[in-house]
């Protein structure tokens, strides 16, 4: 059996936590950490000084400019 996962996720408030969990999931798979994330599965991450906001303007925008030009088309 083999199994292929492109994206996973890591999050919570313990940095030594995760640092454990991580360590432990490259112990058995082959992983590459690619640092605090900016966008997964289609969702912005910002951070600020008062906490994380995530959002999705990207997919929104995509979907609407593709609802208009397929609403203008003869």
């Amino acid at each position: 059996m083999a199994i292929y996962v492109d994206d996973l996720l890591v999050i919570g408030e313990d940095e030594n936590r995760i640092s454990s969990i991580k360590a432990k999931l490259s112990q058995r798979f082959r992983m590459t950490d690619l640092g605090p994330a900016a966008r997964y599965l289609g969702i912005e991450i910002f951070r600020t000084n008062k906490g994380i906001i995530i959002h999705q303007m990207c997919f929104v925008l995509r979907w609407n400019s593709g609802f208009v030009h397929n609403a203008m088309a003869p």
